[in-house]
């Protein structure tokens, strides 16, 4: 095993459920994805594997079935292997969760239309926090990335879903969770990013929120 000093990651969105592409809130709703969101990542991982340049050494995965799907279909195209990891899951969006969005902005004007604003600002009813999540996706990501065996060259892959995949983007590069929604809306659905190992260390002791 080659000592960690940078490690390749790829970020890669998991393909969209029902519920997403029926414009609701699925928060950490357990859903597989839909036919078109699971054809979707299959179009991307052919032609994305092939211009990686380097074998992927493992994949990490949400415990949701998305998540997994997605995940499966990155594995098996790069002949690597799929560890689920119960703290990449979804951000609990608590009694939001399943809701048109529109219903959500007419039954809850004020907060629903802040959380859009700045998601970093608004404590969901019975969801969890932005930055509870952050510690929770940051803290897990980091650990798991510390037990993989990785060969020197090898990227790992990291299949999550769009807030998770947002928080995790945000502090690669250092935007500020108020900042979520523009993170999530400006980025391809998959990207490829160097993680340091000092960078591992900080999210492992719990600093990623506050990144």
């Amino acid at each position: 095993m080659a000592k960690l000093t940078d490690m390749d990651v790829l970020l890669f969105r998991a393909g969209s459920t029902a519920w997403d592409e029926a414009g609701r809130i699925g928060g950490s709703c357990d859903l597989p994805p839909s036919e078109s969101g699971l054809a979707s990542v299959r179009e991307r991982v052919s032609s994305l594997i092939a211009s990686l340049g380097s074998p992927v050494g493992g994949v990490l995965c949400g415990p949701d079935e998305a998540s997994q799907e997605s995940g499966e279909v990155v594995a098996q195209a790069a002949g690597a292997k799929v560890r689920v990891v119960e703290s990449l899951g979804e951000v609990k969006l608590g009694l939001w969760e399943g809701m048109l969005r529109k219903d959500a902005l007419e039954k809850f004007p004020t907060s629903y239309g802040q959380w859009r604003e700045n998601p970093a600002s608004v404590n969901v009813p019975e969801g969890e926090s932005l930055h509870e999540a952050a510690d929770r996706v940051l803290t897990g990501l980091a650990k798991s990335l510390e037990k993989l065996k990785m060969e020197p060259g090898e990227v790992v892959a990291v299949v999550l879903r769009p807030l998770a995949f947002g928080i995790v983007r945000s502090w690669v590069h250092g935007k500020d969770l108020s900042e979520l929604w523009t993170t999530i809306e400006s980025c391809p659905c998959s990207e490829r990013v160097s993680v340091t190992r000092a960078r591992v260390k900080q999210m492992k002791e719990g600093l990623g929120a506050s990144a």
